[in-house]
């Protein structure tokens, strides 16, 4: 199961409580009311050692430079 069905939570809140517990500050931007609540929820739940590392691993430090239009 993904981790966001095991927890109930979206994908991004996901990734922000990964960069919580990581010890990232994280400032998501939004303007939707319904997103802006969804981005406070993210300290009602805690990701597990494996899950922790089950995501880290995906980085493959990349970047990517998006030029302006």
């Amino acid at each position: 199961a993904s981790l966001a069905e095991k927890y109930k939570k979206s994908p991004a809140q996901i990734l922000l409580r990964w960069q919580t517990q990581r010890g990232v500050v994280t400032i998501p931007k939004s303007v939707t009311e319904s997103r802006i609540k969804e981005n406070i929820q993210v300290f009602d739940f805690t990701l597990e050692a494996e899950e922790m590392q089950s995501i880290t691993a995906l980085n493959r430090r990349w970047r990517y430079i998006v030029p302006m239009i």
